[in-house]
């Protein structure tokens, strides 16, 4: 699975914060970030202020579960339905591009019980604006029923293919590396490997030999995409078990959002 670290800093503006509506024994949601980046008067095309920046308002939720393992964020569930000031300001509506546009992500934790999600609106609240609403709904996948498979005598050489798991993949590239690496592996196939917990490799001792992600993506269309990802191992061997320990079972978690941020400026 891609595992990812938290977001960026977020520039925290407000003076009050408020959410309301999450239902109890649900899971925990709080507003952790709210910035307001107003768009470059010299900036032709309205989208940066300072080093690529977008301009727009974006606010920053962490949502927990212990009981859960968030994996990813499910698009087909995530909606926002409403964001605005109390100015009556909409800020979904990019006014410079004539058109609504809005931008999300889902940032997962390493143990996968909590992930911040951040909203991005192309507008900005209008001079005077106090406060700012947003109502939807993000969708999360989780998943459960894990399972743990071993693929032993797994050559690690171009070509090889890795048949065990939810994502069937072949050894596109061997490379060298650097520091305590002693090798990477790059691994692609046409299945998207989110479901994976974790995939490692053993030694002839069966001891687990230290590794890295260094590059995990997808290209391609829908469709037809490809996925990779890169383990840079810190011991060069010619032939390894490989154990994939993965999510059976996949359902969406839907947080309902009604929340309300002073804005405080």
């Amino acid at each position: 699975m891609v595992r990812y670290g938290w977001l960026p800093a977020i520039v925290v503006v407000a003076a009050s914060l408020a959410l309301s509506a999450v239902p109890e024994g649900g899971p925990q949601v709080e507003v952790v970030g709210l910035e307001v980046m107003k768009p470059d008067p010299a900036d032709k095309f309205g989208n940066a202020l300072v080093m690529g920046r977008r301009a727009g308002t974006t606010i920053t939720l962490k949502i927990a579960a212990p009981d859960r393992h968030f994996i990813s964020l499910d698009e087909d569930a995530t909606d926002v339905t409403a964001c605005s000031d109390d100015k009556g300001t909409n800020l979904t509506e990019d006014r410079a591009k004539g058109r609504e546009g809005l931008d999300w992500s889902l940032d997962v934790s390493d143990d996968g019980h909590a992930a911040l999600f951040g909203i991005r609106c192309p507008a900005v609240p209008a001079p005077g604006a106090r406060e700012v609403s947003l109502e939807g709904t993000v969708g999360i996948k989780c998943g459960s029923a894990e399972k743990t498979v071993e693929q032993k005598d797994f050559a690690l050489k171009v070509g090889s293919e890795l048949t065990v798991g939810p994502a069937p993949m072949k050894i596109e590239k061997i490379e060298g590396a650097w520091g305590e690496s002693k090798m990477q592996v790059t691994l692609s196939g046409t299945t998207n490997p989110e479901t994976i917990k974790e995939l490692v490799f053993l030694g002839a001792a069966g001891k687990v030999i230290e590794h890295r992600v260094t590059m995990t993506g997808c290209w391609g269309n829908p469709g037809q995409m490809s996925y990779k990802r890169t383990y840079a191992l810190a011991e060069k061997v010619d032939t390894v078990t490989v154990r994939v320990s993965y999510f059976a079972k996949v359902e969406t978690l839907t947080v309902p959002l009604h929340l309300k941020v002073g804005v405080g400026f």
